[in-house]
């Protein structure tokens, strides 16, 4: 399964949909204190770079799925704890788009590596 961002014009309902994405692991990455959780690679995610992304195996998966760019650097990112916010702001300082539209992707693929089990809230 390939796992891609796309930085393209969503539709009105996608981008409906991937706002509440966004709004939802927001939520989620909240603690009970209040404070901002972190992002971060689970620690029994497997991964490998290769040619068209990084190849990312889960005990949840039987098989393994592909990142694709520029979904890769955002894999790349969770090395290392960071909350969302902070993800968006070094990826929109990196990539020249529309925040928004940044926004809504990134949250897009954190929800699906969540679903998978490759990455977790601290």
């Amino acid at each position: 399964m390939d796992v891609d961002l796309d930085h393209g014009v969503a539709h009105p309902e996608q981008s409906t949909r991937l706002h509440r994405t966004s709004i939802a692991i927001a939520s989620r990455a909240r603690s009970d204190t209040g404070h901002v959780a972190l992002l971060h690679r689970a620690p029994n995610a497997l991964s490998r770079r290769v040619l068209r992304g990084v190849m990312v195996l889960t005990p949840a998966d039987d098989e393994p799925f592909l990142i694709t760019p520029p979904g890769d650097v955002v894999w790349e990112i969770l090395a290392e704890p960071i909350d969302l916010e902070d993800l968006v702001d070094l990826l929109s300082g990196t990539y020249d788009g529309d925040k928004t539209q940044i926004t809504a992707d990134v949250a897009a693929l954190i929800e699906t590596l969540i679903d998978k089990g490759a990455v977790e809230l601290a």
